[in-house]
This record gives C-alpha cells, structure tokens and sequence, in this order.
C-alpha cells in the first residue's frame, strides 16, 4: 500500500470518483456523497471502536489558563446545543438546513441521523478509544509509556467543574 497526501476531502473525494485514489478517510457528509456515486463504504469508525476521539475540541493550555471562563461559556453553549439537537429531531433538522444551506429534506434527515448520534452529553472525550490513540502513537513511536498517559493530553477540569456546579443536571430538566 502507498499512502499519498492528496488534499482536502471534498479533492479526495473527486479522486475516488475518478479513480486517482483505492481508498481514501472521508468525513460522513462526503462519504454520503461518495456512497450515492456508487463508492463502497469499508468501514465507519465510530461503529468499530464508538468512543474513537475524531470529535474532539483542541485548544493550546495557555489559552484555557488565562480564558478559563471563555472556554466555560463556550462549553456550556457548546453542551446546551448537543444537549437539544439530541431530544429534538426537529430542531437539529432544521440547524443542519439553515448552516449547511440544503433543502432537500432526505439529505437533512441522513445528516441528522448520522450526526445527530455522535455527541456526548456531556462532552467528554471517550477514553478508551483515546488511550487505544495514545498507545498507537506510543508504540510507533517508541517513546516511553508515560509519555503518553491520558491526563497529559486531555483536561476535563472545566467539564468536571461544570458537573460540580449542577450545569448539566439544570440541562436534563428543562
């Protein structure tokens, strides 16, 4: 097998239709697209390891240091909205129309299904699939174990804090 950088998914895509590339990773709008044009589906990751941490909010600890609450805000804004897209079909049918510009109801409706499944509440990353990541790395690498222990590449502190407090109880309730 030859890997090959060949751009962003919606080019990697063009190129399976060509037949440029065997095989390629899409995220799920494009793998819709690529499966309607007749391309084969091999595997879904999250239906082969659930917890796999391909949904996962980066930021530098600097910045989660000096902005702790921004980033509160922003993942109390970012759980409110998993939180109503999850009970309420409806509604992530209708955000998913208006952000991505599409009226075709079918296309909406298979987003949804497939989104609308993938989020934690409240979000937290999944810990076996990311220890599984870590210890890839690990061994590709050959550095030391405890190079690559969890707490050292995730901080749930602001996700923890929230639960303290009662933020995602007040959320279930409403």
């Amino acid at each position: 097998m030859t890997l090959v950088a060949a751009g962003g998914s919606g080019v990697r895509l063009a190129a399976m239709e060509k037949k440029a590339l065997d095989a390629t990773v899409l995220p799920y709008d494009h793998a819709a697209m690529g499966s309607k044009a007749g391309l084969r589906i091999l595997a879904d990751m999250p239906t082969l390891v659930p917890s796999f941490p391909d949904k996962v909010i980066i930021m530098r600890r600097s910045f989660v240091q000096k902005e702790r609450d921004t980033v509160k805000r922003f993942l109390q804004g970012l759980s409110e909205a998993i939180y109503e897209i999850s009970v309420s079909p409806e509604k992530g049918m209708s955000v998913l129309s208006k952000r991505l510009n599409v009226k075709d109801p079918k296309v909406i409706e298979e987003n949804y299904n497939t989104y609308g499944r993938l989020f934690a509440f409240p979000s937290r990353v999944g810990r076996k699939g990311m220890d599984g990541v870590l210890e890839q790395i690990q061994q590709q690498s050959g550095g030391a174990k405890s190079d690559f222990e969890f707490a050292r590449f995730v901080d749930e502190t602001i996700i923890d804090e929230l639960e303290r407090e009662g933020f995602f109880q007040r959320i279930n309730q409403k």
